[in-house]
């Protein structure tokens, strides 16, 4: 009898840790140097399993099995103020990044040659990041 109530303890414990809901809400504002930026995409992806990702792509040299998530997406309004939110349900801990599809180069691109930039939450400056 006690193995199995402890059994039970077991497994309710482990479905609460996996059912974790975890929000987040990140408000920026994107520039090209002093101009508003045109035709911006913004995207909010959360990396699945770095480390496993860290071993496939630089150890073993090959294209992970655990592609990272979209979350949301994004386009800076007329000043270049943004605001993305995402909520996932994780066991541990959100890896979020940005990717930034932009045309501040000066170079006039088609909507489908915007360049692509990644930037690692290390890297930003006056962004708040509220996780619920």
């Amino acid at each position: 009898m006690l193995a199995v109530v402890l059994a039970l303890l077991l497994l309710a414990s482990r479905k609460c840790l996996a059912m974790k809901n975890q929000s987040v809400e990140i408000q920026g504002r994107f520039r090209c140097g002093e101009d508003v930026p045109r035709n911006a995409t913004i995207e909010l992806w959360n990396e699945n399993l770095p480390l496993l990702t860290f071993i496939s792509h630089y150890i073993l040299n090959e294209e992970t099995k655990f592609p990272d998530n979209k979350l949301d997406t994004t386009h800076p309004d007329d000043l270049g103020n943004f605001t993305i939110r995402a909520t996932s349900t994780k066991i541990f801990g959100l890896s979020l990044y940005l990717v930034v599809y932009h045309q501040c180069d000066g170079v006039h691109y088609s909507d489908s040659q915007n360049r692509k930039e990644v930037v690692v939450f290390a890297y930003m400056k006056e962004i708040f990041i509220c996780v619920m």
